[in-house]
């Protein structure tokens, strides 16, 4: 089985060469010859910190293997079928990664909010200085009068 450093690294538990690996730009997704991850092979070993090591790196808990008898389980699923402290990390994991994504969201949101309104401004300006006196820009073209999501 062709296996990546880090495949072995997470086999054996041994975190401190998983963070080693991870600075060092190992892929954390790797797949070995069955298709399976460095996560699985940490998550099936029932190594913790190293499972917590590559969740924090960015591994995909939520791939499956292609091939072999873990094929239809992804590491979160055999987290969830191990229990105890591998399943409530990945849990936690899970959640913060939906915080994280949903501040994101938030920022991105804000932003195009704030381009938007730049853009109607300057649309606003450029119509004003070629309309006719004395007729508002929001009665030609109302939504640039309306700020968005108001």
């Amino acid at each position: 089985h062709a296996r990546s450093a880090l495949h072995i690294a997470a086999t054996r538990g041994d975190d401190a060469m998983c963070a080693l690996l991870l600075r060092n730009g190992a892929n954390f997704d790797a797949l070995d010859a069955l298709g399976a991850t460095p996560l699985h092979a940490c998550v099936a070993a029932g190594h913790v910190r190293s499972a917590k090591v590559l969740v924090d790196a960015g591994a995909d808990a939520d791939t499956r293997p292609l091939r072999g008898a873990a094929r239809d389980s992804s590491a979160r699923e055999l987290a969830a079928s191990v229990g105890g402290e591998m399943h409530e990390m990945m849990q936690r994991a899970k959640a913060a990664r939906a915080r994280d994504a949903a501040r994101v969201v938030r920022a991105r949101q804000a932003e195009l909010r704030s381009e938007i309104w730049a853009r109607a401004s300057e649309l606003r300006e450029v119509f004003e200085s070629t309309n006719q006196p004395g007729v508002p820009v929001a009665e030609v073209v109302p939504e640039v009068g309306t700020p968005v999501g108001g």
